[in-house]
């Protein structure tokens, strides 16, 4: 299920292979079936101006529709390769699809690159703010940052399927969630930042506030949990863990020790 950019249609799909769209009062708009994918649709979604739907099936195909019905495109893949995520860049110009690979094209269907490296389903994709970076995540444990070329930028290992990955609002992070219950934050050149520790199951969705404040995680666990991302009170949650111990070790470079002295307050 997916809302319009402007909020006022919401496109839906499933097992059928078939493609509706409805308005928020449950008038269906249309019905996309003669075009349509021959087995279960995986992701459906808007382009950033909501002039085109773009649909990604189990049957190894990515077709693109205009909000009357019309076909614009289609990219038949490869009837063995299961596609469940699809994303448009911020500029609508490009579509990647995600599922037993990973492959961008333009939106004529003129191939751009295929993402290798992921040994299993990669089931996650995101495109960064700026257009300029994919991260992936699969369920081979790795979440991989990419440049649109194709090009590996950063490879980061985990220990469990990788279910969601997204990028906060201004680019500087990605979050993952996996099915061992954990969250984590790396900053865009790979380096970790945090890891989030409260659920006792799988994650499988993670989102940030518009803002970037705030991160939203859905569990297995039957719970959703919000986290308080503001980077100061992080830097502030650690230090009152740790103060003392820059305080007080022995072993503690002394420029080390005023680290948390010159804090903004929360």
């Amino acid at each position: 299920v997916e809302f319009s950019p402007d909020g006022n249609t919401i496109a839906s799909a499933g097992y059928d292979g078939i493609l509706r769209l409805w308005r928020l009062n449950v008038i269906p708009l249309g019905t996309y079936e003669g075009y349509g994918h021959s087995s279960f649709i995986g992701s459906v979604k808007f382009s950033p101006n909501g002039d085109t739907i773009a649909s990604a099936g189990f049957d190894g195909a990515v077709r693109l529709w205009r909000l009357d019905g019309t076909p614009i495109s289609s990219f038949e893949v490869h009837s063995e390769l299961n596609y469940s995520d699809l994303e448009f860049s911020s500029d609508g110009e490009i579509i990647a699809a995600t599922g037993t690979d990973v492959r961008l094209w333009q939106l004529d269907g003129t191939p751009i690159a295929t993402l290798e490296g992921h040994s299993r389903i990669a089931g996650a994709l995101e495109f960064s703010p700026d257009g300029n970076t994919i991260a992936t995540g699969s369920d081979d444990g790795i979440v991989r940052f990419w440049r649109l070329d194709g090009t590996p930028l950063a490879i980061l290992p985990q220990s469990s399927s990788i279910n969601s990955v997204v990028f906060s609002p201004n680019g500087n992070a990605v979050a993952s969630a996996s099915d061992n219950g954990m969250v984590r934050l790396w900053g865009v050149d790979g380096h970790p930042i945090t890891s989030l520790e409260g659920h006792s199951d799988a994650v499988h969705e993670v989102e940030f506030s518009p803002d970037g404040k705030i991160i939203a995680t859905a569990s297995d666990d039957g719970t959703v949990r919000l986290w308080d991302w503001d980077l100061n009170s992080l830097v502030q949650h650690g230090c009152d863990w740790l103060g003392d111990y820059f305080r007080t070790n022995p072993n503690v470079d002394e420029s080390d020790r005023d680290l948390c002295e010159d804090l903004p307050d929360r």
